[in-house]
């Protein structure tokens, strides 16, 4: 089936999605890292890899995410800036992991492991400094979730959609 990228959106929001599957490897417990985003209303940009460290809890897992995607996200805005694309601030960013959420905003790391406490302050850095801002999004709505897990065809033409990607309107299968 044939698929098309439908942009519409004149705005100039930046929104992002970040998921994390925790210890998804079942031989290394390593999680997977999925992050989207969208501008207009159409996709610019996605990710999904494997984390390169051993989260020990959901929450660790989607910290690691989310400081990954915030990297690229600064990268991003610089592009868009150059181009006089002016995002935003700040950034919503779309987390389904609550506690996630709690910690960011009660300014405490409660992580344990020095190389995911590193990446919970360049989060927070980038929160206070009005860059970001994290917003629950719950796990059914979370259009991340396609970059991390399978999914079954329901779910993922649903937010393959979300992501403004639908199935082409072209009658000539050209």
């Amino acid at each position: 089936m044939d698929h098309e990228l439908v942009l519409g959106k004149t705005d100039s929001n930046l929104v992002m999605y970040v998921d994390a599957d925790w210890a998804s490897d079942a031989k290394t417990r390593k999680s997977n890292s999925g992050y989207l985003f969208l501008l207009g209303g159409g996709p610019i940009c996605w990710g999904s890899r494997k984390q390169t460290c051993i989260a020990l809890s959901s929450t660790e897992a989607e910290f690691v995410a989310v400081a990954e995607s915030c990297q690229e996200l600064l990268w991003i805005d610089r592009l868009l800036a150059d181009f006089s694309v002016n995002t935003a601030k700040p950034i919503i960013i779309h987390e389904d992991n609550q506690s996630c959420i709690k910690q960011l905003e009660s300014g405490r790391s409660t992580n344990r492991s020095k190389h995911v406490d590193t990446k919970y302050h360049f989060v927070y850095q980038l929160k206070e400094d009005g860059i970001i801002r994290m917003q629950y999004c719950s796990t059914e709505e979370m259009v991340a979730d396609m970059l991390t897990k399978p999914l079954t065809n329901v779910k993922l033409s649903r937010f393959r959609e979300a992501a403004g990607v639908h199935p082409s309107r072209r009658s000539d299968g050209s």
